[in-house]
């Protein structure tokens, strides 16, 4: 019975001082920690995607006064966006086209500043039409030969 007695109010004031120490708010001294690395300062992007469609993404990039200047469209790829690389490569384009921006003044359209840093191929832009074969008749594809 002494046993009890005794280990009873020791569990108690465990308890207690650890749910007093649960309510207090961590202190940061630190304060690169308050903002994570993907996010840059002078500018903020948005993707734009369904789960109809999974593959096709378009890419928004505003400035911190909510002015669009940059829209790229992603097609046949699945962004990640649980990964930090994924944000680190979009806020690395983001920062290219906020260069690009600045130094021309106009709003740009699938220039291939996210693709470049996704590393996926850009999707062509309106009415250009890419060939990924070209064959002519003036210049067959050659062949090679290879033993049986």
């Amino acid at each position: 019975m002494k046993k009890q007695s005794f280990f009873l109010p020791v569990l108690l004031c465990f308890f207690l001082f650890q749910a007093a120490r649960a309510q207090e708010a961590p202190v940061s001294n630190n304060p690169q920690n308050s903002v994570p690395r993907w996010v840059c300062d002078k500018a903020y992007w948005v993707v734009r995607s369904s789960k109809q469609e999974p593959q096709q993404h378009t890419v928004y990039f505003y400035t911190n006064s909510h002015q669009l200047f940059y829209t790229e469209e992603l097609t046949g790829v699945k962004l990640h966006f649980d990964r930090t690389r994924t944000k680190m490569r979009l806020k690395h384009a983001l920062e290219e086209s906020l260069l690009h921006w600045e130094s021309k003044g106009m709003v740009g359209t699938n220039q291939g500043y996210v693709s470049r840093q996704l590393k996926i191929a850009p999707v062509p832009a309106a009415g250009i039409l890419v060939d990924k074969n070209p064959v002519s008749g003036d210049n067959p594809p050659s062949t090679v030969a290879t033993p049986f």
